[in-house]
């Protein structure tokens, strides 16, 4: 037994130093592109009113010249005033647009985005949501990306302040860990997810796989389950991340609000494919293994070892990549995070399975 919780404990160092490195790959320096391409930026909204001006002057400060990317802003039906702040606010910005979905009903944003994406002038899509702030190479990042891919998965972390509340910066470390593991696995060659906060693509490859023809009736995966239909299709796909390209949000402030929407973002994984099933089962099942060895110390004093190297690897892993996030946790907090982490892993992925899936 201790043999195989040896060899166990050595593949995981193994799995996990492989995971590190394939993630420093995503990060990348923003060149001097002079070739700058023409980029359409399509947001949905819904009921975003607090966030219209913040998103609009965030979008009209992009280091990225106004002629060369438009921005078009659906607004999917709100019930407060977010379509006439849209209009408000986007007059006198000639290369931003206001429309509204003619569609009523609750199947999230993809009527929204495909209207948009109907509606843009350039090949090049990206989507972002209302409640994002970038960083002023975002677009520019884009840009020099669509070079080689075909579609490109922008970072998207939580930005976090030290008025955070506990389950904000927890939510903020989920964030960066998703990041690292969602990244690594672009880079090995089995891409699995996006955030629509900055998300890219090829209009010409999002129309050859027939759009969002086939995922009208799933309410969530307007990103996740777009991306599947590219990976099938087999196109160029890649990921990138520096602090001056984010796509930043705030973190939910409630735990309930966290729920939702983390049982909405995994519910998509049962339609992922049996490659990226398997990578994700393996890897969260020995991290929930390791986690859990300690228990099993009274057989044996061993077992106390895959806990421990779960530890040391979770802080070194935490303390060498917050940086690349703007972020600063303390040794207390990674360590209880981390453990965090493997148990709503499990109650978000019961959730997806047995509640119900809702838009907003």
């Amino acid at each position: 037994m201790i043999t195989v919780v040896s060899i166990i404990c050595f593949f995981f160092l193994i799995f996990y130093l492989r995971l590190l490195v394939s993630f420093r790959k995503s990060v990348i320096p923003v060149i001097d592109n002079q070739n700058l391409k023409s980029i359409s930026i399509v947001v949905s909204l819904k009921n975003e009113s607090g966030n219209i001006e913040n998103l609009i002057n965030s979008l009209a400060n992009l280091d990225y010249p106004a002629d060369k990317f438009e921005a078009i802003f659906v607004d999917d039906n709100s019930s407060d005033n977010t379509f006439e702040l849209l209009r408000n606010y986007t007059s006198r910005i000639n290369h931003f647009r206001v429309l509204k979905s003619n569609y009523i009903g609750n199947f999230g944003k993809k009527y929204a985005l495909d209207y948009g994406i109907s509606e843009s002038r350039f090949d090049l899509i990206v989507f972002t949501d209302a409640d994002c702030t970038y960083g002023s190479n975002w677009l520019n990042t884009f840009s020099q990306m669509f070079e080689a891919n075909d579609v490109v998965i922008g970072c998207a972390p939580y930005w976090c302040n030290p008025e955070s509340t506990f389950m904000q910066l927890y939510f903020c470390f989920e964030n960066m860990r998703n990041h690292i593991i969602t990244f690594a696995a672009a880079n090995l060659g089995i891409p699995y997810s996006a955030a629509s906060r900055s998300f890219g693509f090829r209009k010409s490859a999002f129309l050859a796989v027939n759009g969002y023809q086939d995922l009208y009736k799933y309410k969530s995966g307007d990103d996740d389950l777009l991306l599947q239909k590219f990976i099938q299709a087999k196109y160029n796909i890649n990921a990138f991340t520096n602090t001056s390209a984010f796509a930043v949000s705030e973190p939910p402030k409630r735990l309930n609000s966290y729920l939702k929407q983390r049982s909405r973002h995994v519910s998509t994984s049962a339609r992922y494919s049996t490659k990226v099933k398997l990578f994700l089962a393996i890897w969260h099942i020995l991290n929930i293994v390791f986690a859990c060895s300690f228990l099993f110390s009274f057989f044996h004093p061993f077992f106390v070892i895959p806990t421990l190297l779960k530890i040391l690897i979770d802080i070194q892993s935490g303390k060498r990549f917050e940086k690349e996030f703007n972020l600063r946790f303390s040794f207390t907090q990674i360590f209880t995070f981390s453990f965090l982490y493997e148990i709503l892993l499990v109650v978000n992925y019961w959730n997806s399975r047995t509640k119900s899936i809702v838009w907003k």
